[in-house]
C-alpha cells in the first residue's frame, strides 16, 4: 500500500502546483476549483504506471500480504470514478484469460469502463449505445487510434440500439 500512497502523494504535489500557477494568473472559478479536487482524489494512471502496478498485486498475492482494498486501487486513465484500477487489480489477481468484454451503454468507448483495457492491455470489446452520434464518435476514434479496418483490426465494435 505504501506504493500506491506514494503514487497519490506525487500526483497531489503537481496538482497543488498546477493549481498555484493558474491561480497567479487569476483562471480559478468554482468549476476549476470542484474539478481540480475530483483530479487530486482519483489519479489518472498512465500505462507504464499500471503495469507496474500488476506486478505489485502479483507480489502480494505471491507472498500472502494483505490487499489494498478497491477504494486504495481506484484510478482514471478513460473511466469516470475510478473503475479502472479496480478493474485492473481484478484481472490481474484472477487472471485475464481471453482478454474480451461486453459494455452496454458504453456513449462513445472513450469515456467507459472497457477503454483502458482495449487501449492499454490489448483487450477486444463489444460496446453497444443508443446514440448514433456517440457511436460515430467512438468509430473515429478507434479507427484514428488502430489505423482502418483495411490494416490493423480495430479492437471494438460499437453497435447502436436505433
Amino acid at each position: 500500500m505504501g506504493f500506491l500512497n506514494t503514487m497519490k502523494s506525487i500526483l497531489a504535489n503537481c496538482t497543488i502546483r498546477w493549481m498555484s500557477i493558474i491561480s497567479r494568473h487569476g483562471l480559478v472559478h468554482n468549476r476549476l476549483d470542484a474539478l481540480l479536487n475530483r483530479i487530486i482524489q482519483i489519479p489518472s494512471v498512465d500505462k507504464g504506471t499500471q503495469i507496474l502496478l500488476q506486478l505489485k498485486y502479483r507480489e502480494l498475492l505471491q507472498r500472502e500480504l494483505p490487499l489494498p482494498t478497491f477504494e486504495d486501487v481506484e484510478f482514471r486513465a478513460f473511466s469516470q470514478n475510478g473503475e479502472d484500477g479496480i478493474l485492473l487489480y481484478i484481472f490481474t489477481l484472477i487472471g485475464m484469460m481471453n482478454r474480451r468484454a461486453v459494455e452496454i451503454c458504453a456513449g462513445d468507448g472513450i469515456e467507459c469502463n472497457t477503454a483502458n483495457l482495449i487501449i492499454n492491455h490489448g483487450w477486444t470489446a463489444l460496446l453497444f449505445d443508443g446514440n448514433s452520434q456517440l457511436i460515430e464518435r467512438g468509430k473515429a476514434f478507434y479507427t484514428r487510434k488502430y489505423g482502418s479496418a483495411s490494416n490493423i483490426a480495430c479492437p471494438m465494435s460499437l453497435i447502436s440500439s436505433g
